[in-house]
């Protein structure tokens, strides 16, 4: 005996709900597990209130008739899958009912079988497709089933201000009593540096919608300033807030001007050579603090900006 097409469309659409239960949770971050509970035709039962992330295993748990669940084939669809090739459940498909040992059909029950699909593309819609197999191997969709699907970062680039205390004066001469007096001139203040920044995820990649952990948010960091990149970098730790907004803080070294000793000068000495004061750009280190904000946020204001100074 063998089942007709109509009975194979019967069987798919088989009321399984009420039969089985599903316990655990819908998604386990520990072991990067998102569970979905659907029947044969793709129709979600249960599904993961988070998003699922791209190295998340993903379990289908499917509920329905034993005699189709047994031959489904559940698998990622490619982006580039050809649609149009099925457009009914169980088209062109005849299944043989399972037997016992005495060769007599058996009596149709519901289960529920696992199947594990990984790979999913990130920043992208996943798709997973239920197909059904007959005896020939011929194969034939009769559900599918969508949910979105987060990128994980390795790290994020930020651009903004720090303000640090390695100082580079100003070195000259100013008149006093007639005679030129080698000085160091500066405002006395910190000077504040736009800096690019990358910080990268030291705890494993992650998405940027979830807070996670406490601690994850703690990273190291590392800067250069765009204007003068020969000149500068720093070193430090970073915390991110809201995914967003990067406190800084660390060393910064710098090549700044300092008084060429090979002259002899010292500041506060008479300057009789002609021509400006000797001087040299020597390496030193202070610390710095500073608020960077991620470079896709900084891009989209600075955008507005020029847009504004223009349209004023």
């Amino acid at each position: 005996m063998t089942l007709t097409k109509v009975d194979v469309g019967a069987l798919l659409t088989r009321d399984c709900g009420d039969s089985i239960t599903f316990s655990g949770p819908l998604y386990d971050a520990r072991i990067n597990t998102a569970n979905f509970v659907v029947t044969p035709v793709g129709n979600v039962l249960l599904r993961p209130s988070d998003v699922v992330d791209e190295n998340d295993v993903v379990v289908v748990h499917v509920v329905g008739d034993a005699q189709v669940v047994s031959r489904l084939a559940v698998t990622r669809l490619s982006e580039f899958r050809t649609p149009g090739q099925v457009s009914f459940v169980g088209q062109g498909l005849s299944l043989s009912p399972e037997k016992g040992a005495d060769g007599a059909p058996l009596a149709s029950r519901c289960v529920i079988r696992q199947f594990r699909v990984t790979d999913f593309a990130p920043g992208e819609k996943g798709e997973i497709q239920l197909a059904l197999v007959d005896e020939k191997g011929a194969k034939a969709e009769v559900g599918k089933f969508d949910f979105g699907v987060h990128t994980l970062y390795s790290g994020a680039f930020s651009f903004g201000p720090v303000r640090t205390e390695l100082r580079d004066p100003d070195i000259g001469t100013v008149t006093r009593s007639g005679k030129e007096i080698v000085t160091a001139t500066e405002d006395g203040t910190p000077r504040v540096l736009y800096v690019l920044s990358f910080t990268p995820f030291m705890w494993g990649r992650r998405e940027l919608e979830e807070p996670g952990q406490w601690y994850t948010h703690i990273n190291p960091t590392i800067s250069i300033v765009p204007a003068h990149v020969q000149d500068n970098a720093m070193l430090g730790l970073s915390i991110d807030v809201l995914n967003s907004f990067y406190l800084q803080g660390g060393v910064h070294a710098g090549r700044v001007r300092r008084l060429d000793t090979r002259s002899g000068l010292e500041l506060g000495d008479e300057f009789t050579g002609t021509g400006d004061v000797p001087t040299v750009k020597e390496w030193d280190a202070d610390w710095f603090v500073g608020l960077t904000v991620d470079l896709r946020a900084a891009v989209e204001f600075l955008k507005i900006a020029a847009t504004g100074a223009g349209g004023g």
